[in-house]
């Protein structure tokens, strides 16, 4: 049958598996969209923002494997969407975007704009669709390049291109069914056997052997034998953030390694003389900057090693090869050596758990607000066996992250790791419990930075999804009033009227509460969601007095020191 370009590039989309797409309608894209959803069940999601729409198809990627679908205009709409396909470039998300193009032969187009370059700068690829003979194939082409590689992909299409009849096809579809990419599905294959007796002959050797988990750990399933090496040779084990609570309950975990770590787990990391890491890509956090295995030989266990990863030195030896396989490999050498693997005397170290090391130094009484680490602890008690948590960008997130455990690993997504960027929280929220709607997902947002996606509210309303949004309201931009105060310099640039976000809630149809003391209400309102499912927002006043001891100093800033 013959058809125009934009319906045969909605059928590939829909044969590639997609249930879901997230798009923003503009001129260069609203016929492919409609086109999308009145050939296929695939269900749209409508944002308001274009930056918002990327996010949410990166969240659902993030939490299916499957390569997400989103779309937007040409030109500015586009340049809306170059922080979230940052962040989905540095995540390695596999998505699929697809934009538009203005069309081609114009003497002047207000939105043109030299899109392959923008896209270029973020991370993510470009292809260009520019005639109609071949324009199918080059969809299913940033499919494949987008599943194999695990990268966005922006697909370019002139409007004009769109417009035209494309050659007959038998099934558009079939061609491009596309295997879920999660790297918990990914082939597998073990170390090359004299590599694995190299390393196997190390950790025998070693005196104060430590074990650092990592995702990959985490998809391959790696636990169980990596506690069972822990135990041949006398070894600490503790996990990066991505793979946190990977060893809970385990007798010698250290708990989060890295830039959160506790001082008992830096005291074993620091003296450590082996390091064997697994899974984890040792960047720039896990290592606190290259400094926290000064002393010790570190090994990298992984698919895909990167070497130098973030400017800093990933490790001293490589085994290239599956986690769980080459832990495995690893166990069978050291127990067939049949000589004792060194000295096991370990001391169970209390790796602070949820609720665990979120102490924070007090800055004023804090009268009128409730502790954010108080609010984290009642968050956690609420949190069921299926929850799934996004935590934001702020100072809020120092306590989030060490207060809080979904009771399944993996199903907390740390917003800003990737990128840094604040306001991501809720558009990733809302694409993961389109992911799985069954699921209750909680997004940890600062008044702030919610601010900054303050219209996706509506979306979740009319989604009426499953999201309750906790926003941690110092009616600040609370990281930068405590570095302001260690410098003694003015906050006043950093601080705002408080905002009634219960009021905007409801007002865009959503549930909205404010909680501004430890009454109960919290507690109330958090069981009152869980039952009931609605979209929820909870203001939590809380006090801008309580510092976390994990806020870098104002000159040790991201992208290193400044002067005051």
């Amino acid at each position: 049958m013959t058809m125009r370009v934009y319906e045969a590039l909605a059928r590939i989309c829909a044969g590639a598996g997609v249930d879901t797409a997230f798009v923003l309608l503009g001129d260069a894209n609203l016929l492919w969209a409609l086109a999308l959803t009145s050939d296929s069940d695939v269900r749209l999601v409508r944002a308001r923002h274009e930056n918002a729409a990327v996010l949410m198809a990166d969240g659902y990627a993030r939490r299916t494997g499957r390569v997400g679908l989103a779309s937007l205009t040409c030109g500015p709409g586009l340049t809306q969407a170059a922080t979230a396909l940052t962040t989905a470039a540095r995540a390695r998300t596999p998505l699929v975007v697809v934009v538009g193009d203005t069309p081609r032969g114009l003497a002047y187009s207000l939105q043109e704009f030299p899109q392959q370059a923008l896209v270029a700068s973020t991370g993510a690829r470009y292809r260009q669709l520019s005639n109609a003979p071949t324009a199918t194939n080059g969809m299913r082409q940033a499919f494949a390049e987008a599943a194999r590689d695990r990268i966005p992909v922006v697909v370019g299409v002139p409007v004009d291109v769109q417009a035209e009849f494309c050659p007959d096809e038998p099934d558009l579809a079939a061609a491009c069914r596309m295997p879920s990419v999660s790297p918990a599905r990914a082939p597998v294959a073990a170390p090359e056997a004299g590599d694995l007796d190299r390393v196997a002959a190390r950790l025998l050797d070693a005196r104060r052997p430590v074990i650092v988990a990592g995702r990959g750990a985490v998809f391959s399933g790696a636990r169980d034998a990596l506690l069972a090496v822990a135990d041949e040779i006398g070894a600490y084990y503790g996990n990066t953030l991505r793979a946190n609570g990977f060893f809970r309950d385990c007798a010698y975990d250290i708990g989060i390694v890295g830039g959160f770590s506790t001082d008992s787990a830096r005291g074993v990391l620091e003296s450590a003389d082996v390091v064997l890491a697994v899974g984890a890509s040792l960047g720039h956090y896990t290592t606190d900057g290259g400094g926290l295995f000064r002393g010790a030989h570190v090994t990298q266990l992984d698919i895909s090693p990167q070497f130098w990863c973030q400017g800093v030195r990933a490790a001293d030896d490589y085994l290239v090869g599956d986690a769980r396989l080459g832990a495995e490999g690893l166990l069978a050498r050291i127990r067939a050596a049949g000589r004792p693997s060194g000295r096991d005397d370990r001391i169970a170290v209390n790796p602070a758990g949820p609720g665990g090391d979120t102490t924070g130094r007090f800055e004023g009484d804090g009268a009128g607000a409730l502790d954010p680490r108080r609010a984290t602890e009642i968050l956690n008690l609420a949190l069921s066996e299926e929850s799934f948590v996004v935590i934001g960008a702020g100072h809020f997130w120092n306590f989030a992250v060490l207060g809080l455990a979904a009771p399944k690993v993996g199903q907390v997504e740390y917003a800003p790791i990737h990128f840094g960027a604040t306001g991501d929280a809720l558009a990733l929220a809302i694409g993961s419990w389109s992911a799985d709607r069954s699921t209750p997902v909680y997004a940890i947002e600062g008044d702030g930075s919610l601010f900054m996606a303050l219209p996706e509210l509506d979306t979740l309303a009319r989604e009426r999804a499953r999201v309750c949004v906790l926003v941690m309201n110092d009616s600040a931009y609370g990281a930068e009033v405590h570095k302001l105060r260690q410098l003694n310099l003015p906050e006043d640039c950093a601080t705002y009227p408080t905002t009634d976000f219960a009021s905007l809630a409801r007002a865009m149809g959503l549930d909205g509460v404010t909680v501004d003391r430890d009454d109960g209400t919290l507690d109330t309102v958090l069981a009152d969601f869980a039952e009931s499912g609605r979209p929820t927002v909870v203001d939590v006043r809380v006090s801008r007095s309580v510092v976390s001891t994990h806020l870098p100093p104002p000159i040790t800033m991201s992208h290193g020191p400044v002067a005051p």
